[in-house]
């Protein structure tokens, strides 16, 4: 319980630093009575402290991610089974902040995926040999080159839903004839990385091997300008295993949507794309409502309307 205690507090002291951050960076930007190069360190110690904190609020996290043992114990239901190379680790570890399109997140990409995924099932992943800490989102089970293959087939079998996200390596393309062996089409997707280097190659295998993935997902959409994040759709199956591309819904990433969840926003993204994987598989799905966070926003911008409009008027 003191351990438990310990890390709460240590993350919200964290938090707290990374809000001083940011407050000493949109001071020195700001306020104009503050003269160089004062305000130019005060903005450069601000982003440090931010980032700093930010790191460490996350490695407390990490500290208290379940394992998958833990994770199937607890909720019987059939796995979801996230398959990727261990090179995507580092691109969905990261948070889906970007200044460009307005968002914040306090959430890994993964997370947010994995939390869009949990209603089909408890999402669980193979972890990097010798990291020294799991990463955020699906849980992790820790396995040998002797034992990951074998442990790989034996979720497969249980899983309701395999989610493969396309990558170069030839474990990947393994694991994928494995799991068209193995499952139903409607119980497999394809993430498609916006990165070519991650989806060209295996798209080339797959060809090589007589499966053909549709040409549309390697094509650029404006769309892609307003992604936070790292993946672009999706591929879904026919019951011939015919491929069908879903690409995801961005207009979600924006701030003025009203279904955008603060710290998270690639959620609502995943949460609405996977829309027809849920009705495939006869899961529940609703659209999200509106956030509370978007609807203090409204309330506040009506408020400030109003008034701005008496004030003109009055003058």
């Amino acid at each position: 319980m003191q351990i438990e205690t310990a890390a709460t507090l240590r993350k919200a002291l964290y938090a707290v630093g990374s809000g001083v951050g940011m407050l000493m960076n949109g001071l020195g930007f700001k306020d104009q009575s503050i003269p160089f190069p004062f305000d130019l360190l005060l903005m450069v110690v601000g982003t440090l402290l931010f980032g700093w904190c930010m790191r460490g609020f996350l490695r407390e996290r990490q500290k208290t991610a379940r394992r998958v043992d833990a994770v199937l114990a607890a909720d019987q239901r059939a796995p979801v089974v996230y398959l990727r190379s261990f090179l995507a680790d580092k691109v969905a570890a990261e948070d889906s902040a970007d200044l460009n399109t307005l968002t914040l997140s306090v959430a890994t990409e993964e997370e947010q995926l994995a939390q869009a995924l949990e209603p089909i099932g408890p999402v669980i992943a193979i972890g990097r040999p010798g990291e020294p800490m799991p990463e955020l989102g699906s849980a992790r089970a820790y396995f040998t080159d002797d034992e990951w293959e074998q442990a790989v087939l034996g979720w497969i079998d249980r899983a309701a839903l395999v989610v493969l996200r396309a990558g170069p390596t030839e474990h990947l393309f393994w694991e994928f004839e494995q799991v068209r062996a193995h499952k139903q089409p409607a119980q497999v997707i394809v993430l498609v990385p916006e990165s070519k280097k991650e989806f060209t190659p295996f798209r080339d295998r797959c060809l090589a091997a007589g499966i053909a993935l549709p040409e549309e997902a390697t094509r650029f959409s404006a769309a892609n300008l307003l992604n936070p994040g790292s993946i672009a759709g999706f591929i879904r199956f026919e019951r011939d295993w015919k491929a069908d591309y879903v690409r995801l819904p961005m207009r979600y990433i924006i701030k003025v949507h009203p279904r955008t969840r603060l710290g998270r926003p690639l959620y609502s993204v995943y949460h609405h794309g996977l829309a027809p994987v849920f009705a495939s598989l006869h899961v529940p799905w609703r659209p999200l409502s509106p956030s509370t966070y978007m609807k203090i926003c409204y309330a506040l911008s009506v408020v400030f309307i109003v008034y701005a409009a008496l004030n003109g008027s009055g003058r």
